[in-house]
C-alpha cells in the first residue's frame, strides 16, 4: 500500500485552534498553511514575499501574524542564512502517514 501524507492533529489542542481562529483569522490560517505543506520533520521553509502573495496580505500584517503564531507556542523559527523556516510544535500537530492510523 502506497504511503498517504496525513497530519496528526493532538485532541488537547482543539480548543486552542478554535480559540486561535477566532482571535486572529490569519494567524490560524497561516498555522494550517504550514501543517499541510511541512515536511516530515513538521519543517516549512517559504518566504515573507510568497505568503504575502498567498495571503494577499502586507508584509508587516505577514510578520505580525508569524509572530503571534511563535509568540504562543504555535511554532518555532530557525535560520538558514537569510531564510526562515517555520517547524510547527510536534505537541500541537505531526506529520504522519495515513498508515499509521490504519
Amino acid at each position: 500500500m502506497e504511503k498517504q501524507p496525513a497530519v496528526h492533529l493532538y485532541k488537547n489542542h482543539i480548543d486552542r485552534l478554535s480559540e486561535l481562529s477566532g482571535e486572529n483569522t490569519l494567524a490560524f490560517r497561516i498555522l494550517l498553511f504550514f501543517i499541510k505543506h511541512m515536511d516530515d520533520n513538521n519543517k516549512l521553509a517559504v518566504s515573507n514575499e510568497t505568503m504575502q502573495r498567498i495571503f494577499e496580505r502586507s508584509r508587516p500584517t505577514i510578520y505580525r501574524a508569524i509572530r503571534h503564531l511563535k509568540d504562543n507556542g504555535w511554532i518555532t523559527i530557525e535560520k538558514a542564512g537569510a531564510s526562515n523556516i517555520h517547524i510547527v510544535n510536534k505537541n500541537v500537530a505531526r506529520a504522519a502517514t495515513i498508515n499509521e492510523f490504519i
